[in-house]
């Protein structure tokens, strides 16, 4: 595991957003038309799936978190 990967597997602060719950659990508010795609590996035998996916480049997510407070989270996807 990185140590990217670590730190946002650790952040607090999301750790807190994702626990709260206030009537919606997030939505998707926009993404990237540019992308990429991977294959995906599943489970603890890493099989293949038949077809690879494609990832949107960056994805914004909003969740209220209480009647005048919203969270937002901007993700970036890349290949390298």
């Amino acid at each position: 595991m990185t140590d990217a990967v670590m730190e946002m597997l650790a952040n607090t602060e999301a750790i807190a957003v994702n626990q709260q719950y206030f009537r919606h659990p997030g939505r998707l508010v926009k993404m990237s038309s540019t992308t990429w795609t991977i294959i995906v590996y599943h489970g603890a035998s890493c099989d293949i799936k038949d077809l690879p996916s494609t990832l949107p480049s960056w994805q914004v997510w909003a969740k209220p978190l209480s009647e005048k407070l919203s969270a937002y989270r901007t993700r970036t996807v890349s290949a390298e």
